[in-house]
């Protein structure tokens, strides 16, 4: 289901241009293509790019996550297996330990790596490095630790995909065939702008249809979608839950992430990475000086009284 070349890559089309000189110009100068950083919501496709790019440069592709690599000698490993030519992917980089970052600095701008053996009488040596391609990937770009985030020759931001651009990736689904085209838009308008989440939508309603033996009309999309608890605009328990507790507990007045992380019983990360941005995106809340605070888009899709209050004032 993924795609092999940007050709067939759907979305994230103000990336693709910058995208496309970077690999014809390494192809050009017979190098590796300059380490690149995407960041943006999860599940909008930033392993499906690397993998993309892996595939135009007609390279390997490794893939690991950052929370595997909690040791020197995990990193160290890997990397002098690669060749030039090589994509190293590093998914949710923001989690590596310092330690662990600080080897891949010379890695990636020198080429060499410098490794101590020994205790009681240590000594260091300088190893060489192929000319590989390290793309790094996050959810957390404030995360990453400066020095490394320096040293990546393009910086992408992932867009949230739109309604259109979904429906397309729902068409090339098989999972979607015999779907009444309403039915592929209703889902598309409720993934939340993200392939992921769209593409786990889309098998849920198949299976509704299948286990009540009907064929996927808007309809039947709908009160499988309704049935999941996500709503006309793509939320969930969750952005649900967060709304509620910005409304009844701090009473739509301005509350702190970590505040509503604790009443919620979840991490700040989620919060800030997962909930949050759909909400932002969404026009419900608002972050301030003074904390997070409710829209009156929140108040109307919530169902919920306007009452004019200093948090609200700005709104009204």
């Amino acid at each position: 289901m993924r795609p092999v070349d940007l050709s067939t890559y759907i979305g994230q089309s103000h990336i693709k241009d910058p995208l496309r000189d970077l690999i014809a110009s390494a192809k050009s100068r017979k190098v590796a293509i300059d380490h690149v950083l995407m960041h943006g919501f999860p599940g909008g496709g930033k392993t499906s790019i690397a993998q993309v790019i892996a595939n135009e440069m007609g390279a390997r592709f490794k893939s690991v996550n950052a929370a595997a690599l909690s040791d020197k000698k995990d990193l160290l490993s890997l990397i002098l297996d690669l060749q030039d030519g090589d994509v190293l992917f590093i998914d949710e980089i923001h989690r590596l330990p310092i330690r662990v970052a600080e080897l891949l600095y010379t890695a990636m701008e020198d080429h060499k790596v410098d490794v101590t053996f020994g205790t009681l009488f240590p000594n260091t040596y300088t190893l060489d490095m192929p000319d590989f391609t390290l793309i790094g990937a996050t959810t957390l770009l404030a995360k990453v630790a400066e020095p490394l985030r320096a040293r990546f020759g393009s910086v992408f931001s992932l867009q949230y995909y739109n309604d259109n651009d979904l429906y397309r990736i729902i068409d090339n689904l098989p999972e979607s065939s015999g779907f009444d085209p309403d039915a592929k838009l209703e889902i598309a308008k409720r993934g939340r702008g993200t392939p992921r989440i769209t593409i786990t939508l889309v098998r849920r309603v198949r299976d509704y249809a299948v286990a009540r033996g009907k064929s996927v009309t808007q309809s039947v999309a709908d009160n499988a979608l309704n049935g999941l608890g996500i709503d006309v605009l793509g939320l969930n328990a969750d952005d649900r839950k967060y709304l509620t507790v910005l409304h009844d507990r701090f009473g739509g007045n301005p509350a702190g992430v970590e505040a509503i992380a604790s009443v919620m019983n979840t991490d700040t990360d989620t919060v800030d990475s997962v909930i949050e941005p759909w909400l932002l995106k969404c026009g419900l809340i608002d972050r301030t000086p003074k904390g997070r605070v409710l829209t009156v888009a929140a108040y109307q899709h919530m169902g919920w009284p306007i009452t004019e209050s200093p948090a609200m004032t700005s709104f009204l």
